[in-house]
């Protein structure tokens, strides 16, 4: 059984809120099988079965809530046998997703052993500590415990992705959802400073 835990609420990030809200089924698959991987870096050999903490963007509220599998289950373990945890996250909200701010005790302290090598894959484009997984990669770490997760190209409605955390979260996470802005905002932007610019200009040639 899943234990479900709502996160506490956050800052807001480009408008989008941080509320409780019902726990949301998480699918399966998301996060890889890394039996028999192993060891890398400051970790042991390989024994996750699936996801040890699931983050579901819940719909139509933009809320996160986090359900944290039972470290005596066969699943709830932690990846690499001694200490990290295997993230995955689910968009199930209607806006593309670009960041998750996450706070916890040393869970940005990588050493080595992240996700990546335990998975058979190789970093992507924007990570370099091995944690990232497919899609993800870290900025904004203070103190190794707070955090930016972000999205490379922002996680699509209905999409899911995984990445990895240094130690074991005790006493549960807190956080907040930021969103990638929509066309239609961006193009309100650009034309609002493309305004400003022909104004300042018309203003210095009346000087």
């Amino acid at each position: 059984m899943r234990v479900s835990v709502i996160l506490f609420a956050g800052s807001i990030i480009a408008g989008m809120g941080f509320a409780a809200a019902p726990a949301v089924a998480f699918p399966t698959g998301a996060c890889p099988n890394v039996v028999g991987k192993g060891p890398f870096g400051g970790g042991g050999p390989g024994s996750a079965k699936d996801c040890t903490i699931d983050i579901t963007v819940v719909p139509n509220s933009n809320t996160l809530t986090i359900a944290q599998v039972p470290a005596n289950s066969t699943v709830g373990i932690t990846y690499e046998s001694i200490e990290d945890v295997l993230v995955g996250i689910s968009n199930t909200s209607t806006k593309a997703i670009s960041s998750i701010s996450l706070t916890g005790s040393n869970i940005f302290g990588f050493d080595g052993d992240g996700i990546d090598a335990y998975a058979g894959i190789a970093h992507n484009a924007k990570d370099t500590s091995g944690y990232g997984g497919p899609l993800s990669y870290f900025s904004n770490i203070v103190g190794n415990s707070t955090g930016l997760v972000n999205f490379i190209g922002g996680l699509a409605p209905g999409a899911t992705t995984y990445f990895s955390l240094e130690a074991p979260v005790s006493g549960g996470i807190t956080g907040s959802v930021g969103g990638v802005p929509e066309p239609a905002s961006m193009t309100l932007l650009a034309s609002g400073l493309i305004g400003l610019g022909l104004a300042a200009r018309r203003r210095r040639r009346r000087s």
